[in-house]
């Protein structure tokens, strides 16, 4: 089962910041990480029922699909810019 606070925090933090999230891949099993964002131009809605967070690959400037129960950790990243 899901926790929704810990995926609700994943959300709200990835709407705030980049965030590193480190996840299982469902196709290949492999733990897969990168950091992630929903800020600016990449703000998009997501939807409550849905088991997946759709979001933008920093590095790799592309969206990304993450399983919601594949999540394993995440942290902020912080600039010291």
């Amino acid at each position: 089962m899901i926790n929704m606070s810990f995926v609700d925090n994943v959300l709200a933090a990835l709407y705030e910041d980049n965030i590193h999230i480190t996840y299982t891949s469902l196709n290949s099993g492999r733990t897969l990480d990168g950091v992630y964002t929903l800020q600016g131009d990449k703000r998009i809605q997501q939807q409550d029922t849905s088991d997946t967070l759709v979001c933008w690959d920093v590095k790799n400037n592309v969206w990304h699909d993450i399983r919601k129960d594949t999540i394993t950790t995440w942290v902020r990243v912080i600039d010291w810019r």
